[in-house]
C-alpha cells in the first residue's frame, strides 16, 4: 500500500512540475505574440496602427532590449546599419 501511495505521489508531483513548465512556456509565447502585435508594422504586418504601437512600446522594454542584443550578435551587415537608431 505504501508503494502505491509513493508511486501516485511521484506521478502527481511530476504532473505539477510539467504544468508549471507549460504555463511558463505559454507566458513566453504570449509575450512573443504581444511583441509581434506591437512591432509588426516594422516588418510588414499591419496588425495595429503605428500610433497605438508607440503607446504600447514602453511595456516592451525587455523585448526591445533583447531584439537589439540579438541584432548585435548576428553576422548580418544590415543589422549593423539598424543599430544607428540608438
Amino acid at each position: 500500500m505504501k508503494i502505491l501511495k509513493y508511486f501516485i505521489n511521484t506521478i502527481r508531483d511530476l504532473l505539477y512540475v510539467r504544468a508549471s513548465e507549460y504555463t511558463e512556456m505559454e507566458l513566453e509565447e504570449m509575450e512573443h505574440i504581444f511583441a509581434l502585435i506591437v512591432l509588426g508594422f516594422l516588418v510588414g504586418y499591419p496588425i495595429v496602427p503605428p500610433s497605438l504601437s508607440l503607446k504600447l512600446l514602453p511595456h516592451m522594454k525587455e523585448e526591445v532590449l533583447l531584439m537589439f542584443e540579438r541584432a548585435r550578435n548576428l553576422d548580418d551587415q544590415w543589422s549593423l546599419v539598424g543599430m544607428d537608431i540608438e
